[in-house]
């Protein structure tokens, strides 16, 4: 995730998406909502974090860098992988992934419009809000 953000800041974009990926991984982390939450905000404890061990697959990827308040990029993925009998897993894409050889991730910038980031009142978490550029 950290290689994704430092390409997209080096080139210089205002925000993007991520139109796709191939690689070849040793390691994959994947979050997905194991439970709802009766309050919000959703915590960790409605979350389950896998590491999946290679070798891995990447067979999809798909999401966005947009700006937090601070300027900062969130950087938001979502990834399909598959291990070596075929098994497929995916969900959010956490920091801990480890490319084996090559990652080949397609990333636009977007033009007439910037990703932001915003905190939504009901669930407590910093929502995609799409802006104008003026």
């Amino acid at each position: 995730m950290d290689a994704v953000r430092e390409q997209v800041e080096a080139a210089g974009f205002r925000s993007a998406v991520v139109l796709g990926g191939a690689a070849s991984l040793q390691r994959a982390v994947l979050r997905n909502v194991k439970s709802y939450p009766k309050q919000w905000p959703i915590t960790d404890e409605n979350r389950q974090y896998t590491a999946v061990e290679g070798p891995l697959e990447l067979l999809a990827l798909s999401g966005n860098l947009a700006r937090n308040p601070d300027g900062s990029f969130m950087v938001h993925l979502h990834a399909t992988v598959s291990g070596t009998d075929g098994t497929v897993r995916g969900g959010h894409v956490v920091k801990g992934a480890t490319v084996f050889s090559t990652a080949e991730i397609a990333i636009a910038e977007l033009t007439g419009m910037v990703l932001t980031r915003s905190l939504n009142d009901e669930t407590k978490a910093y929502e995609l809000k799409p802006l104008r550029e003026e």
